[in-house]
């Protein structure tokens, strides 16, 4: 029997734990997950944000709901638990134009490109994705080994 703590992680949240925890969050549309993972020390951590980048909201104060703001963050308290910078991949989850009808420039689109931008920005790699589309997705992030599970309606179960 495992002793894993599942870990929620709401919109606009960050979140890190170690092995065997098990970091989840639900209802991705166009936000995005982006995981962080230190395969030697098993520690890693989510930023489920909504928009690009915080000049969007210049008032607002939570910074976890943004992309190049809630990375900073999340790299921060990944190395507080104990990770090295060097050894960070990182997987990415969300970013669907959900009206494609409707949206020319869609706000998901904008959120891949922004998570891409402040991983490269930092030399941290992507090493899996599961990106775009027009549905919504619910991540399992398992910090035991830095598999991803994604639940889709539409698709069903993914492992990245």
């Amino acid at each position: 029997m495992s002793d894993s703590q599942k870990i929620k992680v709401k919109i606009a949240d960050i979140a890190v734990g170690s092995s065997p925890d098990i970091l989840t969050t639900f209802g991705l549309g166009s936000c995005i997950a982006v995981m962080l993972y230190d395969p030697i020390v098993k520690v890693g951590g989510m930023n489920h944000f909504l928009l690009p980048k915080n000049s969007c909201a210049k008032k607002d104060k939570n910074l976890a709901k943004f992309s190049n703001t809630g990375i900073e963050i999340l790299i921060k308290k990944v190395k507080d638990l104990g990770a090295k910078k060097e050894r960070l991949i990182a997987k990415l989850a969300g970013g669907a134009n959900m009206f494609p009808a409707l949206t020319k420039n869609p706000i998901g689109q904008k959120n891949i490109d922004a998570a891409i931008k402040t991983l490269e920005k930092h030399s941290i790699d992507i090493v899996s994705k599961d990106v775009g589309g027009n549905w919504g997705r619910s991540v399992d992030f398992h910090l035991s080994d830095g598999k991803v599970e994604i639940r889709s309606y539409k698709i069903g179960v993914k492992k990245i």
